[in-house]
């Protein structure tokens, strides 16, 4: 049963993250996806944090409805002691596996970008300054 269960979250989010991806992938130009988003919750996470921590953060800024839900899918999913610190934003609307998917590999990014095949290094760097992307 659990593992239905997971394999329904799974195959919904791999489809969300295929549309998402495909809206968020660019060419040359970079453009920043879903930040200025009304509701978007920014949390931060500590290194050291516990997942109970991070839950009642996530909670308490609108980017999850349930600490436990998201407590239990850690634990099973074994990512409760490998949930990366860094400043994250959800835009509103995320389930609670996508809101932990993020945490656990680190995407505390907004910004997708595709490098246009035949670019030389310096080429790139240009465009990553004038998207202000780096400085």
């Amino acid at each position: 049963m659990l593992v239905a269960v997971l394999s329904v979250l799974a195959l919904g989010l791999s489809g969300r993250a295929m549309l998402r991806s495909a809206d968020l992938v660019m060419g040359a130009s970079m453009q920043q996806a879903h930040v200025d988003a009304p509701g978007t919750a920014s949390v931060e996470i500590y290194a050291g944090d516990t997942s109970a921590q991070i839950a009642q953060r996530l909670s308490q800024s609108g980017a999850i409805t349930s600490v436990r839900r998201f407590e239990i899918l850690v634990q099973l999913l074994g990512w409760d002691r490998r949930l990366e610190p860094g400043v994250y934003s959800f835009e509103p609307g995320l389930t609670t596996l996508e809101v932990a998917r993020r945490i656990h590999f680190g995407e505390t990014s907004p910004w997708r970008i595709t490098i246009p095949e035949g670019l030389r290094i310096e080429q790139v760097s240009e465009l990553l300054v004038a998207a202000e992307f780096v400085t």
